[in-house]
């Protein structure tokens, strides 16, 4: 940072010395002083031609900088012989040894108007009034010093900024650049010497030598860019590399604007320069670990999908012969129950094998929907037949509502509205010990509702949230108890977004659930006629 113009250099040569030496000359006086206040305390002092007295700090040596402050911007005070003044006459550099006689000042304010302090001269001697000219000249002096306290005070705010940035671009590892189009002149921060592996200010960069740091594959590039930045006023913003000093080869992005003078000529480049290495390869090793796991989830979904397929096969013939078995009239209550047993267990062997292969095609987004006119009603009516049997055997009422407003046509994959629906019933006839299970279907706006209560164990809060991963019931216990997978409402979920709904439960533990799940449905005037009335 350049020397405080508040600070005297050799021989009090710095700049409001310079000044103050000045009015001292004009005006003949052996004794000058400027003396600046912030907050009421005295902050900045120069001080020429007494000695003895140190201009670093203690009391201030002559009191009219207070007077004169309070005077206001422009005010000017003259004291023609001091020990016959009574606001200064008890001073000790009045009445002591030094034996200040005569002040003549005027105050200082700064660029806003505000009066911050006051330059003066002073002699041993009294000393009749100004005239007119000296009292004008008095006034130019307090100008000049009002000017220099601006100028050192935007300096330290500069200075200020500059170091905030520095240690900004130290911090976040970006350092900026400029290239002063007339002279050549290449100007980089700390920190782009430090991304090219320099201490700061050790060499004077050209543009030639930066753009030679580069890869040499990347380096045309660069010179490309800035050629056309300077030509057309275009800035860039590129991911090239560069060599350090040491050889080693770093990932970097430059981000560069052009200043435009009056008639749109490009005057100066200047930019961001950022080592992005880490990034770079940070990056990529996430690709490769996406497109690792991305693997690994396709052979899951397809060793899932070939091992449920040879389990299917032999388990539907199962599943028929066990039906066939059961339809014998030969057979002995005995053999029936057997027959029963396998069917009961196959069937239930087949729903989880359903799960797993439709869940692995969900993963592996393989999963298509087919969406076409149905009838709504006739999907419930039809799901509740499906279930009717299992409720009567749990002695379980079972309601069905469906709502007026409800459209007899709707546009949806019907296959999978079911699959949910029925995944909802299963769910309720398994946790429902005593009471009902409702069914209701309901417009929404341009939608179908679909809620299912029942009144049979609850979810507690902490579960509910839980309740639609894959591999989840409520807690290890239900598990054990109801058995299941975990994995039906996780596939309704995801059928239920794939159809661009939204699906949830409301639950009290204890007394019981509600299911449902919104999704829109297309006019049907979009699509082909209902297929029952096609036939």
């Amino acid at each position: 940072m350049p020397q405080s113009i508040f600070e005297p250099a050799a021989g009090d040569d710095s700049a409001m010395g310079r000044l103050v030496r000045t009015a001292c000359a004009l005006f003949s006086a052996p004794v000058g002083l400027c003396s600046i206040f912030v907050d009421d305390r005295i902050a900045q002092r120069t001080l020429i031609g007494l000695a003895g007295f140190s201009p670093d700090g203690g009391p201030v040596p002559f009191s009219p900088t207070r007077l004169l402050i309070a005077e206001g911007p422009g005010a000017v005070l003259l004291i023609e012989d001091a020990l016959t003044d009574p606001r200064v006459k008890e001073l000790e550099l009045v009445k002591g040894p030094t034996g200040l006689r005569f002040y003549a000042g005027a105050t200082v304010a700064d660029r806003s108007g505000k009066a911050v302090g006051s330059i003066g001269v002073m002699d041993t001697k009294p000393r009749p009034a100004l005239t007119a000219d000296e009292i004008e000249h008095l006034r130019r002096f307090a100008q000049m010093a009002g000017d220099l306290y601006e100028l050192e005070r935007d300096e330290r705010a500069a200075s200020a900024k500059r170091a905030t940035l520095e240690l900004a671009e130290s911090m976040a590892g970006v350092g900026h650049f400029s290239v002063d189009v007339t002279t050549g002149q290449v100007t980089w921060s700390d920190e782009v010497y430090r991304i090219h592996g320099l201490e700061p200010g050790s060499v004077d960069p050209t543009l030639h030598s930066a753009i030679g740091a580069y890869n040499p594959d990347d380096a045309a590039v660069v010179r490309a860019l800035v050629d056309r930045a300077l030509r057309t006023g275009t800035g860039y913003d590129a991911t090239l590399r560069i060599t350090r000093a040491d050889g080693q080869e770093r990932t970097t992005r430059s981000k560069a604007r052009c200043e435009m003078d009056a008639e749109g000529r490009a005057i100066r480049l200047f930019g961001v320069f950022q080592d992005i290495t880490e990034t770079v390869e940070a990056q990529a090793s996430l690709i490769e670990a996406r497109d690792a796991a991305e693997a690994a989830t396709r052979a899951k979904s397809d060793f899932l999908a070939n091992t449920s397929h040879e389990i299917r096969t032999p388990l539907t013939s199962i599943i028929g012969f066990s039906a066939f078995l059961q339809s014998s009239p030969t057979l002995t209550d005995k053999e029936r129950h057997y027959a029963t047993r396998i069917s009961a267990a196959s069937n239930a062997l087949l729903g989880v094998i359903n799960d797993v292969l439709d869940y692995s095609r969900l993963e592996a987004d393989a999963f298509e929907l087919d969406p076409a006119p149905f009838d709504p009603r006739l999907t419930a009516e039809g799901a509740v037949a499906m279930i009717a049997e299992q409720c009567r055997e749990k002695g379980l009422e079972l309601d069905l509502h469906i709502g007026a407003a409800l459209p007899r046509a709707m546009v949806a994959d019907e296959g999978r509205v079911r699959q949910v629906v029925l995944n909802f019933l299963s769910n309720a006839i398994k946790f429902t010990e005593t009471g009902r299970i409702g069914l209701s279907l309901e417009a929404a706006g341009q939608g179908l509702r679909v809620e299912v209560t029942d009144t049979g164990i609850g979810v507690s809060p902490e579960a509910v949230d839980r309740l639609f991963d894959r591999f989840t019931q409520a807690d290890s216990s239900t598990t054990r108890l109801y058995g299941g997978t975990g994995l039906g409402l996780a596939i309704s979920r995801r059928l239920v977004v794939m159809m661009g709904g939204r699906i949830g439960v409301e639950s009290t533990p204890g007394q019981g659930s509600t299911f449902w799940f919104e999704i829109p449905l297309e006019p049907v005037a979009e699509h082909a006629p209902l297929q029952m009335q096609a036939e």
